[in-house]
């Protein structure tokens, strides 16, 4: 999910001609992110361009069920707001399921150099994560707020703080989950299997990685608790960027790739 809404959330806050621009470009953007990860020779590359552009493509329908969801958000109750987050949790699944698939066929398809540059890579990922602390990582979750709600209270600012253990522990969780994953990987590449197994093996370890991260309610709680402090500008700003994404999604759904 962090590759595939790494788009949206960057346009937010975007004049309206940049993110046409960016909507119009959406495919040689992801492409960029998968290839910062995956050194894919140059016919690699030509082949993932085709793919990604089947991939935006595929998704439009998701996009056309996500509208309504966004539409419906007021930021009013913790019914609604669970019913919402648990919507979008489908999505993501929807979408990184199809992802996953996309990453399989281009992960099986590297040889033992690309092996090793992809490993180094993610490794080097893991290690930049890992170093983050308390204060990076609750500055992160104030960030991400602020961009939906503006500018937080120092009493919503406390509540996100009590939560640094928490935030803590998930960078914690998520290295080591992220190690398994690369660890499952390299295993993968040792068996003398047809790349189309190969590539099945992927997907269903990215899948079941993807799955997994998804175990927590606490973030859930999180915004449960920040909801009754939430007031009406910050609701009026939530309105807005809500738009926007609206407006991102419904540019996206006229665009063929």
């Amino acid at each position: 999910m962090r590759i595939t809404t790494f788009l949206l959330i960057a346009l937010i806050g975007y004049g309206c001609a940049a993110k046409k621009l960016a909507v119009d470009n959406a495919d040689t953007l992801l492409g960029h992110q998968v290839t910062k990860r995956l050194p894919l020779y140059t016919a690699q590359k030509n082949e993932l361009g085709e793919d990604i552009d089947q991939f935006l493509n595929k998704q439009k329908p998701v996009a056309q069920e996500i509208v309504p969801v966004i539409d419906d958000m007021k930021l009013e109750s913790e019914a609604k707001l669970e019913e919402h987050y648990k919507k979008l949790e489908g999505f993501y699944r929807k979408i990184a399921k199809d992802f996953s698939a996309l990453m399989a066929k281009y992960m099986a398809k590297l040889d033992d150099k690309q092996q090793k540059d992809f490993f180094d890579e993610v490794e080097s990922e893991n290690r930049q994560i890992a170093k983050k602390d308390k204060e990076e990582r609750v500055e992160e979750v104030q960030e991400r707020l602020e961009k939906f709600l503006g500018t937080i209270s120092s009493d919503q600012k406390q509540v996100i703080a009590h939560y640094g253990d928490y935030f803590m522990e998930q960078t914690k969780k998520r290295v080591e989950r992220r190690r398994e994953l690369h660890q499952k990987f390299k295993s993968i590449y040792a068996q003398d299997i047809a790349p189309t197994a190969r590539k099945d093996l992927f997907q269903e370890a990215f899948v079941n990685y993807q799955e997994e991260g998804l175990t927590s309610n606490k973030n859930l709680e999180i915004l449960k608790k920040l909801l009754p402090t939430i007031t009406k500008l910050q609701r009026e700003h939530f309105r807005r960027e809500t738009q926007e994404i609206k407006d991102i999604l419904s540019y996206y759904l006229q665009v063929n790739y």
